[in-house]
């Protein structure tokens, strides 16, 4: 493919403009432009994702995983120096523009918007970046090549506005299994979920105490106390700063045993994940 071919395949479909005090475009850094596009690219992403996952479902077809299609990529096209916008590409500027007026919708209505959790990342990212380059993201329909009517507009506090309505705050307590935990730059641990085994989450850890207390019962299960960031959309545990753990106890498998067959056989059919269960009895 030619440079001819390029130009003609991505049109201006989008004018990303940042707008703000002394923005010099021949200034702002590549990797700044790379981590916008990179979020759009997401939000995208997703409303593909969706789709497709529905057709699949609807035609009985297993849902596999997806190579990536370099066509779905965002591209920078006729940047010039002598502008303040940013000319961008895509083959697939029906669902850009579905997900860019989305994405207004809920930042203008936060309370009334279901949270999705990659929308609120990008969300995060792109307020970063206005915060970092001191100025505001618009995405403009582009009218000959200049920046037309703007579809949606991130500013620096954009994140903060919205984060109070798409989480959920609170004191808890959850059993997980620990998997590391450390403090060279920041005190942190990760820990899996009986139900989702496959995800790690990313927790604070109080204090140095803490860390080396739980540093000894790595790869065990413990219940850990702090304070909780939910996804309101479903109640996904997104963040956990501990401040503090009961560690587990050992009792014997007779006892638990005893413990499963005083439920009854109905009792099952409403325990989510048996095999969960039985791990926490086992260890409690």
């Amino acid at each position: 493919m030619d440079a001819n071919e390029i130009t003609q395949e991505y049109s201006s479909d989008l004018v990303l403009r940042l707008v703000g005090p002394g923005i010099d475009p021949t200034a702002v850094p590549f990797r700044a432009l790379s981590r916008i596009l990179g979020a759009v690219q997401r939000l995208v992403d997703q409303k593909d994702d969706e789709a497709e996952s529905a057709t699949a479902a609807n035609h009985g077809m297993p849902i596999t995983e997806e190579v990536e299609d370099p066509t779905r990529v965002l591209h920078l096209i006729g940047v010039k120096t002598s502008s303040a916008a940013y000319q961008v590409g895509t083959v697939r500027r029906d669902v850009l523009y579905q997900v860019l007026g989305e994405i207004a919708t809920s930042i203008n209505s936060p309370d009334t918007s279901d949270w999705l959790d990659s929308t609120v990342s990008s969300i995060k990212e792109l307020s970063e970046v206005a915060k970092a380059l001191g100025c505001n993201i618009e995405f403009c329909e582009p009218s000959n090549g200049t920046p037309g009517r703007a579809i949606t507009s991130i500013d620096q506090t954009t994140y903060d506005r919205v984060r109070n309505f798409a989480f959920v705050f609170g004191e808890t307590s959850v059993y997980a299994k620990v998997e590391d935990v450390g403090g060279y730059t920041a005190r942190h641990c990760h820990i899996r979920l009986p139900q989702s085994p496959r995800k790690m989450v990313v927790c604070g850890v109080a204090s140095d105490d803490l860390v080396r207390s739980l540093g000894q019962h790595i790869y065990q299960n413990v219940v850990l106390t702090g304070k909780a960031k939910w996804l309101r959309h479903n109640w996904k545990l997104k963040r956990l700063d501990i401040t503090g753990f009961t560690p587990p106890k050992r009792g014997s498998i007779r006892d638990t045993l005893d413990r499963i067959s005083g439920l009854g056989g109905g009792a099952w059919d409403r325990i989510a994940d048996p095999d969960a269960y039985i791990t926490e009895m086992r260890n409690s």
